[in-house]
């Protein structure tokens, strides 16, 4: 529920003109980036979020 509910906020975003990123990741659970040194896929998402920030300079 929280993933489809995170994909309507980003299309509502959009929808108002609010540049957005979503990313889905499958095989890891809601909070997943706060154990980010025991999941793989955290640097991945980390790294997007850092490229995503850093257009905004």
């Amino acid at each position: 529920m929280l993933r489809d509910e995170g994909g309507m906020y980003a299309n509502r975003l959009e929808w108002d003109g609010v540049e957005t990123l979503c990313k889905r990741t499958d095989g890891v659970n809601h909070g997943f980036l706060n154990r980010f040194y025991k999941i793989d896929e955290s640097k991945e998402i980390f790294q997007l979020i850092a490229e995503f920030l850093n257009q905004k300079e």
